[in-house]
C-alpha cells in the first residue's frame, strides 16, 4: 500500500473549506498512484469540523477509515502546535480525531498551546497513533525534548517539504533520532 502519513484537505489554515478544492486534491492523490492518505488537517485551521463531516457524508466507511467515491483510503487525523515548537501528529477514528479536536478547543492559539508531556497526556486517553512531525523543521524543537517523552511517539515523520533544501541531512537526522527512540520513520508529503 502506498500511503502518505502528513496532508491537508485545505490550501491553506485561514482559507475557508472548499468542497472542491478537497475533491480535486483527493482525487490527484489517487491519481498520482497513491492508495491512501493521513489527512493530518491543522488542529486550529478554520473550519476543521466542516472539513470531517463533510468527509463522513461524502465518503464509504470500511473499519476505522473513509474510502471516497475515487477509492483513496483516508485515516482521520489532525496536526497539532506544541508551546515547545514543533507539530505533533494523531491518526485514529474521524470520531476520535472531532472529539480530541473540541477537547483542544482552548489552546489553539499561539501562546496557548499545550506543551509537549500534557498534549500526549490527552492523546493517551484515546487509541490514536501518534508520531512527531518534520521534527528537523526550523523553529521546531521535538529532538530537543526529554527523551522519557519522545518515547511516547509511535512514529516520526520524514517529510517531503524538508528534503528539498537538506535531503541527506533531514534523512540521516530523523532516521537517527527514529533509531534511538525505537519507532519507525514514515513518509509524508505535508501537502
Amino acid at each position: 500500500m502506498y500511503i502518505d502519513f502528513h496532508t491537508h484537505g485545505k490550501l491553506a489554515k485561514k482559507l475557508p473549506f472548499s468542497t472542491s478544492y478537497t475533491d480535486w486534491l483527493f482525487n490527484e492523490a489517487k491519481n498520482s498512484g497513491l492508495d491512501a492518505i493521513c489527512l493530518t488537517e491543522h488542529f486550529n485551521t478554520l473550519q476543521f469540523d466542516t472539513l470531517y463531516e463533510y468527509l463522513l457524508k461524502q465518503c464509504r466507511r470500511e473499519g476505522d477509515t473513509l474510502i471516497t467515491k475515487g477509492g483513496l483510503r483516508i485515516f482521520a487525523g489532525m496536526e497539532t502546535d506544541i508551546l515547545e515548537g514543533g507539530h505533533i501528529l494523531s491518526i485514529g477514528t474521524p470520531e476520535e480525531i472531532l472529539e480530541l479536536n473540541k477537547k483542544l478547543e482552548p489552546y489553539k492559539e499561539r501562546g496557548k498551546f499545550l506543551p509537549f508531556e500534557q498534549l500526549m497526556d490527552v492523546f493517551d486517553s484515546y487509541s490514536v497513533l501518534v508520531g512527531g512531525a518534520h521534527p528537523f523543521r526550523e523553529g521546531g524543537h521535538i529532538p530537543e525534548l526529554p527523551k522519557k517523552q519522545l518515547k511516547r511517539l509511535h512514529f516520526l515523520d520524514l517529510n517531503g517539504k524538508d528534503l528539498a533544501q537538506k535531503e541527506e541531512e533531514t534523512k540521516k537526522k530523523t532516521r537517527e533520532l527514529g533509531e534511538k527512540l525505537g519507532i519507525p520513520v514514515v513518509g509524508g508529503s505535508d501537502t
